[in-house]
């Protein structure tokens, strides 16, 4: 008797583990199934408030991925939770107006320099430093620090590069391009290179070059420096082949101090750590950045040009666009991107070169 109530026992035992377990299963597959229901119903609900409210629907985004992590945890080899995640991450590209920059968009690698000058002196490869980029039609120009090279990189597929100077001119760190004319700048002195003579002259003298954070030209070869340690742009006009000496653009104290960078179209945008800074005849104009998904991190570029309807900015892994009354666009960011030294943008904006 004692060996039959036990065998009861067991089995009543084992019955009872057998029910706690199916609860337990359908109470999961219960909550499984609420959870995939509300993760559809409020991305559904976030799609359709894109572009009427961007922020609700990034917070309606915010409670989805909860949602998909806790059914995650729950079945984590669902197929149905893989597609939604897709969807989440989709959706979060077109609330934050995100171009995804992917390893296909890659133009060119400067570390694949095929000439001489791209060998150290042990014949071993030397590994690339970008620091700036501008362009005229059909080429790119790129000023490269540890060789001291500024390379032509030819728009055709696949590009053909050359050292842009026929080295004339060594260490350029600050590039713009005007007519036939390419402007290099460098701790010591200001070049004008000739692409049509390959002839290079210095065409104005500043006492100050080391100290200049950003070079940009209007009108076609009126030649402006940003200083942020004077707090000043200083302007050089083109006298018909020589240059006026110096003369301060800004009429008014702007504190330029962490500027980093200038466009000009007419008005002079100037991008600091904090924003961008428009002014216009000397004078600061009332702009602000408006609906940017993400402040700041590491702004190091802006351009813009007459007759452009956009303002670009490389901050970080990131390029963003925004209209010239300050409303964000759009932005391009993506995990092949490295962190962003300079860019440049095509006539027609319809194509933008971002440096690493």
């Amino acid at each position: 008797m004692p060996r039959v109530i036990s065998v009861l026992t067991l089995i009543f035992l084992l019955s009872v583990t057998f029910t706690l377990w199916q609860q337990r299963r359908r109470a999961r597959a219960e909550e499984f199934a609420q959870l995939l229901s509300s993760i559809e119903e409020t991305l559904g609900e976030a799609e359709d408030l894109i572009g009427l409210s961007d922020d609700r629907a990034k917070e309606l985004w915010g409670e989805a991925k909860e949602a998909l992590e806790k059914a995650e945890a729950l079945s984590p080899k669902s197929k149905l939770l893989a597609s939604l995640s897709q969807q989440a991450d989709k959706l979060l590209n077109r609330i934050e107006k995100i171009a995804l920059v992917t390893e296909d968009h890659l133009f060119y690698d400067l570390a694949l320099q095929p000439f001489d000058s791209a060998q150290d002196g042990q014949g071993g490869q030397v590994e690339a430093e970008a620091l700036s980029i501008v362009g005229r039609s059909g080429c790119v120009y790129v000023a490269e620090g540890k060789l001291g090279a500024t390379l032509a990189i030819s728009q055709k597929k696949p590009p053909q590069v050359e050292e842009a100077t026929a080295n004339e001119v060594k260490g350029a760190r600050k590039l713009a391009v005007g007519g036939d004319f390419l402007y290099l700048l460098t701790d010591k002195k200001f070049y004008r290179y000739s692409l049509k003579t390959g002839k290079a002259d210095n065409p104005l003298t500043f006492n100050q070059l080391n100290k200049v954070a950003a070079v940009d030209l209007y009108l076609g070869s009126n030649i402006y420096f940003l200083v942020p340690e004077d707090n000043q742009i200083y302007r050089f006009y083109d006298l018909g082949g020589s240059y006026s000496g110096a003369s301060s653009w800004l009429r008014e104290a702007l504190p330029l101090g962490k500027a980093v960078d200038m466009a000009i179209d007419g008005s002079i945008w100037v991008l600091t750590k904090g924003g961008v800074i428009n002014t216009m005849a000397g004078k600061r104009e009332p702009f602000s950045l408006k609906n940017l998904p993400l402040a700041f991190t590491d702004p190091v570029a802006i351009y813009t040009r007459p007759g452009f309807k956009k303002i670009y900015v490389a901050d970080g892994r990131r390029a963003l666009v925004f209209d010239k009354n300050g409303r964000f666009k759009k932005q391009f960011k993506g995990e092949a991107l490295g962190d962003l030294v300079d860019l440049w943008v095509t006539d027609n904006e319809k194509t933008l070169f971002l440096l690493t």
